[in-house]
Order: structure tokens, then C-alpha cells, then sequence
């Protein structure tokens, strides 16, 4: 059966129909807002970028990001006796039930708690590339994902989650840490932490002997520039940068879906989490799981609330909803920007892919967005694109280097003037303007 839009499934039907008649609209912008993604694009973007990653000499490393139990202080630790009533708090470490007290529980909960040592004592042993006794995440996936390009790879070049000891005698130069989406940070860094517990990764790390590089489908931009700046991170790749929310909605939408994610946050299980863990408010869901950093309403189910997406996402569809056409974003883009006649014209028969991405860059530096990490969410480009993007408008002789639209730009602004009636001004502003650049118009088929 042919994949439907996601407003257009009965699954989100039946979701909306829990919202009141003044909310479903907005309800419905946070959907279409949904970065949709299945398990082949995560994973070609992942291979991409490590297939340009791999160490010159030596060889290289993977390992799939997961959660790591914490480090129990023994003064923590609860030994109740056969005679107690009372039965102690207890948290699960490696699969198994560890009575502790309240204070630890709270610590734990806090994230207060050291993750223990990734690496087993023994340097033969390998890690566990999932968490053990535990039901799997999304580590579960890019496990397997990286177990297949390792074969397909073959030899040593490319090492599945190895030992020290392998990587001592393979001279591992290179270690990557894949993830598909970070979105409060807490995973990555906490794994990074109990990664390096063990000395013999400090010990390569002070002589320089390994580099540590991150890659990841997803990530908050708030959070990829807070782990450029980690001390033992090289280089961190990422495919998609996710602002809070979507950077298409304009302030009195943007106020609205945050409302309806408070207020009916309060029916699902995670009454706490109306922007999801960490307030990372991200717009993204995976076809085997949904993130918890995205609101609740998407996914915290409970008996008063039936959420968007299950535990396995694909399961809750025919097959896997249709992404958002990527013309059909550009113009809700331009139409959250106040450029409502752009957004209803059909201004891409006459406007070239190279001439709509201007467009929209052109849209968001006239209304004072130039932060280039918030210009590629909202030009849905990685972050490279995006400034390759702004270098071309740079060299056109549109852009200034301070990203200011230059006497050129204006020309093309004026000429966007002479396809209607508007009055000149020398304040330069989009919105309400036919903008057509006359130096990228193709002639229509």
C-alpha cells in the first residue's frame, strides 16, 4: 500500500480528535513540523560520514552511544534483611535489581550519579554494544548497523565495538562514537564520561595516540556546540541541526504549540515533560523509536491519552508515513515569515533549486536571522550546506561578509518590486514582496 502524509493517516486522525476544536489547528502545524526519518536514511548518512572519517593509518573504531548504568557508592547500597517489611528503593544495574537508599534514588534521578567504566576491567573483553537486562533503545539498531558495515569492510580497517586489547594490537588511531539523535545531551555525555573512566583510553588520549570523533543523524544545535567544545572531541558531524521547536513557526504559533504541549502534556505518563527530557523540544521521530526529547504528547502514552507514536512507530502504520515535500516546507516557511503571496504562488516552476534556497536564505537574514547554525535548521541543511550556501550568495555579491544584504541584493529586491504594486522603501523587508531573484529565474516547461 502506498505511504500516506502523516495528517493524512488515521493514527493521526484519531490524535487530533483528543484536542479541543480552537487547538487542532496548532496541533496539527506540530505534526506537519515532524522530521519523519526511517532506518535506511539514518544509517546512509552515518556510513557517509564514516566512510570520509576513517583513519589514513591504522584503524579505526566504532561504537554505538548507549546508556550507561550509574556508579553506586557502597555507602549507598541497602542490604535489607529477611525480617524487614519495608521494601527499599531499588534502581537495575546490568539487568540486575540493586537495593540503595533514597538519597541514591534521588542522586540517580538528578543525574547526579558517575556513569560506571564502559570498558570491563579485563582489557580482552569486548563492551557490550547494548545495554544488558534491560529492554534496547535506539542503540539497538545502530549496534546492528555497525556490526554490518564492519563486515562489509572486512579486515581490521573498520573495528565493531572492540577490546583494548584489540585495539592495542590493531594501532587504533581512530575512535567514532555514533548516535542517531542528541537531543538533551545527557546520553552522549555520559557515555563519553564512562568511556574515559578507564585509564588506558587516558593514557592514548595524553600521548596522542587517538583521536575521538562524534557522529550523529540529529542533534540540537544548542548541544552540538556544547560537544565541539569537549576537550577530547575532534570533530563532531551531524546530518540534521534541530532548533527548539521548528524554526519555521513564527512567534504567535510557536506560543500556541508550546501551550498545547503543557497543557495536555498533563494527560500522558510524562506529565513533566511537555517540551520532552531536558526541555529539548525536538521535532523528529524515527521509524523505530521516538525520541523522549520530543513533547510527550508524541509519545507518553497513558489511559487518558492515546499518543502519536508507540513504542515502534513503524508498527503504528500501514507503512511509514511520507516526509513533508520539501516545496511544500520552503512555503510554509515563507508563509510563517509573513511572505504569504510567495507561499501560494507556484514560484518554483520559475525559480531554480539553487534560486529557492537563496530565497529562503535571502527571507531569514531580511527578518534578522543570521546565526548560520539557526539558518540551516530552519533551511533544513546540515550546517556545512548551509555555509556553503551563504559563501554563494557572498560570491553573487548579495551578502556581505557580515551577512548583511548588499546593493546588489536590494537590486534584486527592487526588481521584485516591479512584478506589483508596492510602495519603494529603503527598509529592506520580505515579507509581503513577490520575490523573484531576476538572476535565477529558469524559464518554465
Amino acid at each position: 500500500m502506498d505511504s500516506k502524509h502523516l495528517l493524512e493517516t488515521d493514527r493521526a486522525q484519531k490524535w487530533l480528535e483528543q484536542f479541543s476544536d480552537k487547538d487542532r489547528t496548532h496541533a496539527a502545524l506540530l505534526l506537519e513540523s515532524l522530521h519523519l526519518v526511517d532506518r535506511p536514511t539514518v544509517e546512509s548518512a552515518i556510513e557517509t560520514t564514516i566512510n570520509n572519517s576513517i583513519a589514513s593509518s591504522g584503524t579505526t573504531a566504532v561504537f554505538a552511544v548507549r546508556e550507561l548504568d550509574p556508579e553506586i557508592p557502597v555507602d549507598g547500597i541497602v542490604y535489607p534483611s529477611p525480617d524487614d517489611t519495608a521494601i527499599p528503593p531499588s534502581i537495575r544495574v546490568d539487568g540486575r535489581k540493586v537495593f540503595v537508599s533514597k538519597e541514591v534514588i534521588r542522586a540517580h534521578r538528578a543525574g547526579e550519579l558517575e556513569p560506571r567504566s564502559y570498558f570491563p576491567s579485563d582489557k580482552t573483553d569486548r563492551p557490550p554494544s547494548v545495554r544488558v537486562g534491560t529492554p534496547v533503545g535506539s542503540e539497538g539498531p545502530l549496534a546492528n548497523f555497525v556490526r554490518d558495515i564492519c563486515k562489509r569492510f572486512g579486515g581490521t580497517a573498520l573495528l565493531n565495538h572492540p577490546s583494548l586489547a584489540e585495539m592495542k594490537a590493531t594501532k587504533t588511531r581512530k575512535i567514532i562514537l555514533i548516535d542517531d539523535v542528541i537531543g538533551s545531551g545527557r546520553r552522549i555525555n555520559t557515555f563519553i564520561d564512562g568511556f574515559l573512566k578507564h585509564k588506558t583510553i587516558r593514557s592514548w588520549l595524553s600521548y596522542k595516540l587517538i583521536t575521538i570523533q562524534v557522529i550523529t543523524y540529529a542533534g540540537s544545535i544548542f548541544q552540538i556546540e556544547r560537544l565541539k567544545k569537549h576537550p577530547i572531541i575532534s570533530n563532531v558531524d551531524v546530518t540534521l541541526q534541530m532548533p527548539f521547536g521548528a524554526s519555521e513557526w513564527n512567534l504567535p504559533n510557536r506560543e500556541a504549540i508550546g501551550q498545547i504541549c503543557q497543557e495536555y502534556a498533563r494527560l500522558t505518563s510524562s506529565p513533566n515533560l511537555p517540551y520532552g527530557f531536558g526541555n529539548a523540544f525536538t521535532c523528529l521521530c524515527f521509524d523505530y523509536a521516538c525520541p523522549n526529547t520530543a513533547p510527550s504528547i508524541l509519545w507518553a502514552g497513558s489511559s487518558k491519552w492515546m499518543a502519536m507514536f508507540d513504542t515502534r512507530p513503524n508498527l503504528d502504520f500501514v507503512s511509514w508515513p511520507l516526509p513533508p515535500d520539501p516545496i511544500d516546507r520552503e512555503k510554509r516557511v515563507l508563509a510563517a515569515l509573513g511572505q504569504k503571496r510567495l507561499s501560494e504562488s507556484d514560484y518554483e516552476k520559475y525559480v531554480s533549486f539553487d534560486g529557492r534556497r537563496s530565497l529562503g536564505l535571502l527571507a531569514f537574514l531580511a527578518k534578522g536571522l543570521r546565526d548560520p547554525r539557526y539558518l540551516a535548521a530552519a533551511l533544513s541543511l546540515d550546517e556545512k550546506n548551509c555555509l556553503r550556501l551563504i559563501r554563494q550568495n557572498y560570491a553573487r555579491g548579495w551578502l556581505t561578509a557580515k551577512l548583511r544584504i548588499t546593493d546588489s541584493g536590494k537590486a534584486e529586491l527592487r526588481h521584485a518590486r516591479k512584478l506589483r504594486l508596492t510602495e519603494e522603501s529603503d527598509d529592506i523587508e520580505l515579507s509581503e514582496e513577490y520575490y523573484i531573484p531576476q538572476s535565477l529565474r529558469v524559464s518554465r516547461d
